[in-house]
């Protein structure tokens, strides 16, 4: 290659490097052009007056801020029901009532000590999560209801409660301690204190028909008296038609048994019971 063709090698790299450079300033120039008239633009918007976008934005936050609030103080608040219990001492046995299903949610029994227990008394329900008298309308379906405790009504042997549902019934239940009676000269009824009468009353203030056959009650689980308790030893009795009736459980070996179902006529009374009580 001679020396003409390298001359004109480095004037075409010389060229390109010039016209490199100047596009570089150029496109620097035309920016900073851009921004110049972008801040007069800006400048001239704040003399007249300000964006209205910029307000638009602080008034969109403020509004969802402000609510927020709004929905943080509804679930503050929010009426949460919360369990309330009562007592009910007959000096022999204290009977605790709860206003969920205005029922006895445990009985402890004065002086008698649980099972192999010197410390804790024998207490009925105890394992139960639904209270003894809640009523039912189907099997293993509890009436969902919360009572209210009524204290102008109570006496020193009796507590109230009234419920209404949302269908409009109105049930009012009121429990009682028996009185204890002479049986003679040298005999009381020294179970009375143990045992509780239950008032049931039904008002039906909707515009539905009510159909007493769909309820039922709740009648709650027992605790064992003797180290030697079998719980084999189960039985349902009934009296139906002035007859009585009973029905045992002997084992449970093949599982769970169904549900016993039958029609007891005019019935007089039922019970379970598991041994010695």
């Amino acid at each position: 290659m001679d020396r003409k063709a390298w001359i004109v090698i480095a004037l075409c790299c010389l060229g390109l490097y010039l016209n490199l450079n100047f596009s570089r300033k150029n496109a620097e120039a035309v920016k900073e052009q851009e921004r110049e008239a972008l801040v007069e633009k800006e400048a001239a918007q704040r003399k007249e007056g300000g964006s209205p976008a910029a307000p638009a934005t602080g008034e969109a936050d403020t509004a969802g801020s402000e609510s927020s609030v709004e929905e943080a103080k509804i679930l503050e608040t929010d009426p949460v029901l919360e369990e309330k219990t009562f007592k009910l001492s007959s000096g022999d046995a204290v009977f605790t009532f709860t206003n969920f299903g205005g029922g006895i949610k445990r009985a402890e029994m004065s002086g008698q000590f649980a099972v192999q227990d010197k410390e804790n008394l024998v207490s009925l329900n105890e394992s139960e999560s639904e209270p003894i008298g809640r009523l039912t309308n189907g099997v293993d379906q509890y009436l969902d209801l919360v009572y209210a405790h009524v204290e102008g009504w109570d006496t020193d042997t009796s507590i109230s409660f009234v419920g209404k549902t949302r269908e409009g019934l109105q049930i009012t239940k009121t429990w009682t301690v028996e009185k204890q009676e002479d049986r003679g000269a040298s005999s009381k009824d020294e179970g009375a204190s143990f045992r509780l009468r239950l008032n049931l009353e039904f008002e039906n203030t909707g515009e539905g028909s009510l159909n007493l056959q769909d309820y039922g009650l709740f009648a709650g689980s027992a605790a064992p008296l003797w180290e030697g308790e079998w719980d084999r030893h189960i039985t349902l009795f009934y009296q139906k038609d002035g007859d009585y009736k009973k029905r045992r459980v002997i084992k449970f070996k093949k599982g769970k048994k169904p549900h016993f179902k039958e029609d007891a006529g005019v019935l007089g009374y039922a019970g379970v019971s598991n041994q010695f009580f």
